[in-house]
């Protein structure tokens, strides 16, 4: 149970701004973050290792965002699913939303 405490813990922020950038919808993000985790939590014996757990989250995360977008259809079909992910460079996108995310937290907690 420990173990998917600090799962949580530690990745939550950075799956959930990875599903804000996707999604543009802080809302669906939310719910999205938190369907991700539950799908991971109960799926972690699974995890081969072949990537870092951040990446696995945050695949499981992509799928379950493009289920809600199904589900809303606001997606026409699968073909522009696949578009979205051919060119998709996953790490330099996480780098870039991590320091994002640090930029934003500095100027939220700055005085007006």
């Amino acid at each position: 149970m420990r173990d998917l405490e600090q799962l949580y813990a530690t990745y939550y922020s950075k799956v959930y701004a990875y599903v804000l950038a996707m999604s543009q919808d802080e809302h669906m993000a939310e719910e999205v973050t938190q369907q991700a985790f539950f799908q991971a939590m109960k799926n972690l014996k699974k995890f081969r290792g072949d990537s870092t757990l951040l990446t696995w989250v945050c695949s499981i995360a992509r799928n379950c965002y493009y289920d809600e977008k199904r589900k809303s259809q606001k997606l026409t079909g699968i073909e522009e699913i696949t578009d979205l992910q051919d060119d998709f460079d996953f790490e330099n996108y996480m780098k870039n939303q991590s320091a994002l995310l640090k930029i934003h937290n500095a100027l939220h907690e700055m005085k007006e």
